[in-house]
C-alpha cells in the first residue's frame, strides 16, 4: 500500500466525517463514499482497510484521524464519527 493511497483514504475519511458531525457511519458506508469520490481503477477501498488505517493512525497523536471516534455495535460492526 502506497503512502499516497493511505493519505487519500485518511483525508477522505476525515473530511466525510467532519462534514457529517455527530452521525455514525459503518466502515462500509465510508468505503462506498470513498470509492465514488477517489475513483481509482487500481485499487478498491474496503472496510478492513479503513479499520486498519484507523487503528494505526490512532496510535499517533498528530495523526489525521485522531478526532475520529470508533465503537463496535451489537452486530459486531464498527461505527465511526466525529463529535
Amino acid at each position: 500500500m502506497t503512502r499516497e493511497k493511505n493519505m487519500k483514504i485518511r483525508v477522505g475519511m476525515r473530511v466525510f466525517l467532519e462534514c457529517n458531525k455527530g452521525k455514525k457511519y459503518t466502515g462500509k458506508e465510508i468505503c462506498d463514499f470513498l470509492n465514488k469520490v477517489i475513483d481509482s481503477k487500481q485499487w478498491i477501498i474496503t472496510p478492513k482497510l479503513v479499520g486498519k488505517l484507523f487503528n494505526t493512525d490512532r496510535s499517533n497523536l498528530s495523526a489525521i484521524l485522531y478526532p475520529v471516534h470508533c465503537e463496535k455495535t451489537y452486530k459486531g460492526h464498527r461505527v465511526y464519527w466525529v463529535e
